[in-house]
């Protein structure tokens, strides 16, 4: 009896240490898989259009797209194949044939290969990046143009040094722009720059004054003016067409340009006919910028601290259902054409004091979800806030409306949460009123 008993002890050990063992290996086999998968991510992060996606490449075309980018040796290529050996008898099952030191080595060896792609890949970003930087600074404009475009393949091929490119991006446009020529006043406005109210050519080119663009430090011939025009257009399509998400019904990115987090910075910036509509970003500041042109914010997203304090927007400007997730400033900002904040959001607290709107302006069924001030705001146009949600803390001291003004259906929220009195545009008041369709209690603006 002892004897069975000792058989079967020692069976029951053979069959622990077997299990011990497998176990063991099929760890190691997922590792190995692990870090293959990482590998081959790494590598076409790294080579992009070279080899593909890693769902798309056979092993030996990433091996030779390595090779010819002098990232990996032939000692490398050597060892990436005595791996990838070991890989495949464990993937095929034949885990028996493998040495568990042969597990350990291949596992060593692909992390190594993984940690090499991105230590030589770093140096090679960083000399490219260095060299687009030196072609932007080129007098001549296809030069500027070929380095910006190669800039933007290192934010898209590796995204972390997306920000960097988007900040480079950002500093060229803040550089000195052409400015528009003063117009004479003998010449009709309606007519080009260059003809006389007769129509006839005066002579001299459309472009910028020579004077304010040799002030700026620009060359005043016209022909580089232009370029340098188009340079910008092209710095400005960059930066938009990867801050576009183009989010399915379920609110995935489709985009697979799009570069999410990104934080701008275009502080006193020169921008033309700025397209930013469906744009999204984590933060964004706009202080002091002048918008040359048209305004297109609609749909757009900010989702951090958002500065327009100081812009000046030439034409007209839409941030039609725009949403703000963080603080917001449009202090002493001025419109010059028509504006509208159709439908935005303000989910943090927003500031309109001292703002100026030339044209009219909109803020049609806008919700205001934090503090609001418009003190001190100037609208001299026909101005809306029809259907208007103000759910905090509003201020409309010193507001000043020359045009047509309508608060229609306006709701406000009379327990906000805070002690201060809101102060609302003279002539009108709050009288509470019961919303079935909202929480809390609410009152409607009536004039008195």
């Amino acid at each position: 009896m002892i004897a069975i008993a000792g058989i079967a002890f020692a069976m029951i050990a053979s069959l622990a240490v077997r299990n011990n063992i497998a176990k063991k290996y099929s760890i190691l086999r997922e590792q190995i898989l692990l870090e293959l998968a990482d590998l081959e991510r790494v590598a076409s992060d790294v080579l992009g259009d070279q080899i593909g996606t890693a769902r798309q490449v056979s092993f030996s075309h990433m091996r030779n797209a390595l090779v010819q980018a002098k990232i990996w040796s032939e000692s490398d290529v050597h060892a990436f194949d005595k791996a990838l050996q070991v890989r495949n008898r464990v993937a095929h099952g034949d885990v028996e044939s493998v040495d568990y030191e042969d597990l350990i080595s291949s596992l060593a060896t692909l992390r190594r290969l993984r940690d090499e792609i991105s230590d030589k890949i770093e140096v090679k970003v960083t000399e490219l990046s260095s060299t687009s930087v030196e072609q932007m600074g080129s007098d001549k404009a296809p030069v500027r143009l070929a380095g910006m475009y190669a800039l933007e393949q290192v934010g898209q091929n590796s995204p972390n040094h997306r920000q960097f490119v988007i900040n480079i991006l950002c500093a060229y446009l803040r550089m000195p722009a052409p400015v528009p020529a003063e117009k004479s006043s003998t010449t009709d406005v309606s007519q080009p720059s260059g003809h006389t109210n007769g129509g006839q050519w005066t002579g001299r080119k459309p472009g910028f004054s020579p004077i304010l663009a040799a002030a700026a430090g620009l060359s005043p011939d016209w022909t580089e003016q232009q370029e340098e025009r188009q340079v910008r257009l092209a710095a400005q399509r960059l930066l938009t067409q990867h801050l576009r998400p183009n989010r399915d019904k379920y609110g995935n990115p489709t985009n697979p340009a799009f570069w999410p987090d990104v934080e701008l910075d275009l502080t006193g910036a020169t921008l033309h006919d700025w397209n930013f509509a469906h744009c999204e970003v984590a933060s964004a500041c706009f202080s002091s910028a002048y918008f040359d042109g048209e305004a297109w914010f609609h749909v757009a997203q900010f989702n951090g601290k958002t500065s327009f304090s100081g812009a000046r927007f030439g034409g007209n400007t839409s941030f039609g259902d725009a949403c703000f997730n963080g603080n917001v400033s449009f202090d002493s900002a001025n419109f010059s054409g028509d504006t509208s904040f159709g439908e935005a959001r303000f989910n943090g607290n927003v500031s309109f004091g001292s703002a100026n709107f030339s044209g009219d302006s909109s803020f049609g069924s806008a919700y205001f979800n934090g503090h609001t001030t418009f003190d001190s705001t100037n609208f001299n146009g026909d101005s809306s806030f029809d259907s208007v949600h103000f759910n905090g803390h509003t201020i409309f001291n010193s507001t000043n409306f020359n045009g047509r003004t309508t608060f229609g259906d306006v709701l406000v929220r009379l327990d906000h949460g805070t002690s201060r009195s809101s102060a609302w545009p003279d002539g009108w008041t709050v009288r509470e009123s019961p919303s079935a369709n909202h929480a809390g209690r609410w009152g409607k603006l009536v004039q008195n």
